[in-house]
């Protein structure tokens, strides 16, 4: 008899843990995917692709000056993570991306100056995506906001003086920058077979540093970069159902 009791009094106890443990995992799991990615990586800075004209009269055209692109500087990102998502409409991803930027006036209207740069961006991000469609039932626009932090190096083929304005070219020096980033941009999601779905995202990731080139100016305007990636996601836990054509049931 009191074996018995002492078994409906565990069971008692046992019961609420194993459903609070369900409703958390109900609640906050929903989905996990992992990813991975490849793309193409553009500079804007103080080397190479900006015209004179444009950003000595205006800052912010400075920034968003991509009338001027100089489609030579542009070079490849690598990007893998997992995607975390609790509602149809919002998913939070962690990715950490390699990127490869790239820079040179030879197409610029500072030509004269002959500057040279190369420099790899690790990056690690935390990266909300909003669904404007339920990204389970077919093609699924979405907007991007993030924040990471990076770290760079690379190296240019210039030389700074004390004002750290270039006074001569040399074979190559190195140079290294950390710092943090926010990260804005737009994505399409594409459903797919087997719980597999691809998606392409184009973003902006502004940096806290004006050294990715390696060069500070007098502008004293941090240095951007601009990435579009093509991305393989694949569902490692869900509790929702799919079909055969990756589509939810």
């Amino acid at each position: 008899m009191k074996l018995r009791s002492l078994i409906i009094l565990l069971s008692f106890c046992v019961l609420p843990v194993a459903t609070v443990q369900a409703q958390i995992k109900t609640s906050f799991f929903q989905d996990i995917e992992v990813f991975g990615g490849i793309g193409s990586s553009h500079y804007f800075g103080d080397i190479g692709g900006k015209q004179t004209s444009w950003h000595e009269k205006n800052k912010l055209l400075a920034v968003f000056d991509n009338l001027d692109i100089d489609w030579e500087q542009t070079r490849v990102m690598l990007t893998a993570g997992a995607r975390f998502t609790r509602w149809r409409n919002f998913a939070l991803s962690v990715q950490l991306s390699p990127v490869f930027l790239s820079g040179h006036d030879y197409n610029s209207d500072y030509q004269y100056r002959d500057l040279v740069f190369n420099t790899t961006v690790i990056e690690l991000s935390t990266q909300g995506e909003y669904y404007f469609a339920n990204r389970l039932t077919g093609v699924a626009p979405y907007g991007l906001f993030g924040v990471g932090v990076f770290y760079s190096f690379g190296s240019g083929n210039f030389d700074l003086d004390e004002n750290n304005i270039p006074f001569k070219t040399i074979p190559y020096r190195p140079f290294h920058s950390p710092g943090v980033l926010a990260i804005v941009g737009l994505g399409l999601r594409l459903p797919a077979m087997d719980k597999m779905t691809h998606s392409f995202d184009l973003s902006y990731h502004f940096t806290s540093t004006d050294n990715l080139d390696g060069l500070k100016t007098k502008h004293n305007i941090n240095d951007l970069f601009v990435t579009f990636s093509y991305k393989i996601n694949i569902e490692s836990f869900s509790l929702w159902t799919y079909d055969h054509k990756g589509l939810v049931k």
